[in-house]
């Protein structure tokens, strides 16, 4: 059971799938059956097979951790078996899944599937969709490979400085990352006590902030024939040259619950090897561990 919790909090919120964007509804089921996939791979990875129920890749229940019965690699919606106006069918085998995205409604679309091959398939029925799919022609990957919005050069003055100014909206950005890993009261104080170029305003940047650091386009999939080629961040590039020790780093942003009022134990943090927002959790007795950056309000100048 603690493997299990454990690997919960490294992986739970990496594994991402159709967002709330207006696209397509067969763009959204193919997100979708790439984090069936992605949730498979993960969940046979410690030691439990592939999953033969929906309920077995969702989230546990409110208060519960994480387990074979409920791994929370993929949220409700997608563990309900309905989705974007698709019926999702999940087969498997000892050595084998298959994950069957079927229109709700004669006409609406073309059935996609996807197995342990990871590759995308397309069919007029469900039945011939693995067998017989064809897989879908797919655009070349048209987006920068920087994940850095500034030159490589500005490193070594950031560096030397102790400190970046974004020049797009004046925001002053320590050079580097907290260096420890910490809670997310830990960040919060961390920064509020940074005493840095002349300054003692400093503050845990908001979720935004945290973002603007990187060229998102950089992190999207490439196709190549069958193939889905992640783009990773791995060496923690990011705008003004700033020092990362860790990819993930605490913002001060609260996780807004349902009832549209802030949670009082989640916080958004940002992903930066893999280009995504991550909701973290702030608990006493164990809760997530990340870095902290820190930043002073727009327009600000570093005293001489």
């Amino acid at each position: 059971m603690q493997r299990w919790l454990a690997w919960l909090v490294i992986a739970v919120c990496g594994v991402a799938y159709a967002q709330k964007e207006d696209v397509d509804a067969n763009e959204r089921v193919l997100r979708a059956l790439r984090t069936f996939n992605k949730a498979q791979v993960l969940y046979r990875a410690y030691g439990e097979g592939f999953a033969c129920r929906l309920e077995q890749l969702g989230p546990p229940q409110k208060g519960a951790k994480s387990s074979p019965q409920a791994a929370g690699l993929i949220d409700e919606e997608l563990a309900s078996g309905e989705f974007a106006g698709y019926y999702i069918r999940l087969n498997c085998t000892s050595d084998d899944y298959q994950v069957i995205a079927v229109p709700a409604s004669a006409g609406a679309g073309a059935v996609w599937c996807v197995d342990k091959s990871a590759v995308l398939r397309t069919a007029d029925t469900a039945d011939t969709c693995i067998a017989e799919g064809k897989v879908p022609p797919r655009p070349k990957r048209a987006t920068p490979d920087q994940f850095s919005k500034t030159a490589p050069g500005v490193a070594q003055e950031t560096q030397a400085h102790g400190y970046w100014i974004d020049p797009s909206d004046g925001l002053v950005w320590a050079a580097k990352d907290s260096g420890k890993r910490g809670s997310w009261h830990k960040a919060m104080n961390y920064c509020r006590k940074l005493r840095l170029a002349g300054y003692s305003d400093w503050r845990l940047a908001t979720i935004d902030e945290l973002e603007s650091l990187v060229n998102l386009p950089a992190y999207a999939t490439e196709y190549v024939g069958s193939s889905d080629i992640l783009h990773r961040n791995g060496d923690l590039q990011v705008s003004g040259g700033l020092q990362l020790t860790y990819g993930r780093q605490w913002s001060s942003t609260p996780v807004i619950e349902a009832n549209g009022h802030p949670s009082g134990a989640g916080f958004w943090s940002f992903w930066f090897d893999e280009g995504r927002r991550w909701k973290g959790f702030e608990d006493w007795a164990e809760g997530d561990t990340m870095n902290a950056l820190c930043v002073r309000d727009a327009k600000a100048r570093p005293s001489k």
